[in-house]
Parts: structure tokens; sequence; C-alpha cells
């Protein structure tokens, strides 16, 4: 869907050309490769190219990273809401419901476990239909069986990481539920692309019934 901007160098004037970088929101790498996109270029991406990008030393530093990541998705949505959906395209067929969903079920491993762990061993009387193969289910899911796969094959000796992996899934799903719950739109620029301008201030022009002054109601000024 989109090239991240930690190394993706872009052409000024095309840029330019289809509104330019949007501030404000999370995900505006992807953002511009969408538009870019749309207007029909093309991204272009070289596997020689060698690029050093910063990693999280501290907790906070990994939470604020996790947050702006997990953020981008609803950012992007709103803002190209207009082909979400779209069957037209891939992104708004495929690629932003699934990246939705996907979201909303990583945001909800952390309450789900929780749950099951609470009625599994504190109110087990309660819940006598309660099975653990569901719950391992959902915290595994077909992502880890994904990763033991590509760890057998590439680097047999990495299984030994992979309890260490399911702890980092632990937590980036309570960083998604947080990124979800104090969710932020605020305002972007370029709000609106021109040609959306000039069909509001069209309709805005149109006389609305609602707006019109009755016959013969006159008021004093």
């Amino acid at each position: 869907m989109g090239i991240p901007g930690m190394f993706a160098i872009y052409r000024r004037n095309q840029v330019l050309e289809v509104g330019g970088m949007v501030q404000g929101m999370n995900g505006e790498d992807t953002d511009i490769c969408m538009r870019l996109t749309a207007a029909g270029y093309h991204s272009v991406a070289d596997p020689k190219a060698v690029y050093y990008s910063e990693t999280p030393a501290s907790y906070a530093h990994l939470r604020e990273q996790r947050t702006r990541w997990f953020r981008s998705i609803y950012h992007l949505t709103a803002r190209n809401r207009a082909i979400l959906l779209d069957r037209q395209t891939m992104i708004g067929t495929f690629v932003l419901p699934f990246n939705l969903v996907n979201a909303t079920r990583r945001a909800m491993l952390a309450p789900l476990l929780m749950f099951g762990a609470l009625a599994g061993f504190v109110f087990p009387s309660t819940f006598t239909t309660l099975q653990w193969q569901p719950i391992v289910a959902t915290m595994l899911g077909m992502s880890m069986i994904m990763t033991v796969v590509v760890c057998l094959i590439w680097r047999p000796s990495s299984v030994k990481y992979i309890p260490a992996y399911l702890c980092f899934r632990l937590l980036r799903s309570y960083f998604t539920l947080a990124s979800t719950l104090s969710l932020l739109y605020p305002p972007m620029h370029p709000r609106i692309p021109t040609r959306m301008l000039r069909y509001k201030s069209a309709w805005l022009r149109r006389p609305h019934p609602a707006a019109e002054t009755p016959a013969g109601d006159h008021h004093a000024r």
C-alpha cells in the first residue's frame, strides 16, 4: 500500500502535483504513496538499497512508536474513506478493510485473553462450557504458525525466542488498544483536494428550502 518514509525518496514536482505531504496525521508516507498511485505514478523499490533506522531503546520510545503506527490505519482510512470498499481499486476493496479488521483483532487480543483467564480460573463454575482450545488459538493464530515456519526454514536457532515474541504480541495488543481508545483526528493540511472544495462551494451556493424566507414574512432591520 505504501513505502515507509524512512527509506523513501520522492520526486518533488510529483508530490506537489498531488497536493504535497499531509501534516497532522500518522501514516503520511503511505498516504502520499496512495495519492501518487491514484495519479498514475508508480513506486519503485530497489532490493539492493541498504538503510539504517532507529529502533526503540526504551519502553516509552517503543510505546510512542507503536502508537503512531497503529493510529495510522485509522487516519489513512478516514482521509481516504471515499475509496473504502471501492470495488474498482485493490486498496479500497481489500487492503484498507483487511487492515481495519486486523487492527481490531489485534486490539482485542489482550482483553479476550484477560476475559478467558478470569472466566476459566476465577469463575469456573459459571462458565462451565468454556474450553482452553479457543483461548490458545486466539493467542497463537495463523501469524504464530507462520513465525514458527519461517524460523525453522531460515534460522532454526531463533525458535528459542518465540516465547519472547508471544509476550511482545500481548504488549503490542495493549499498545493497539490504547492507541484506538485514545484516537485523535487532528486537523490535516491540505484538508480537502481543490476539486472537492469546488464541489462544496457550488453546493453551498445552491438555494436550500430551509434557508429561504417564507413569502410575506418580513422583519424589521
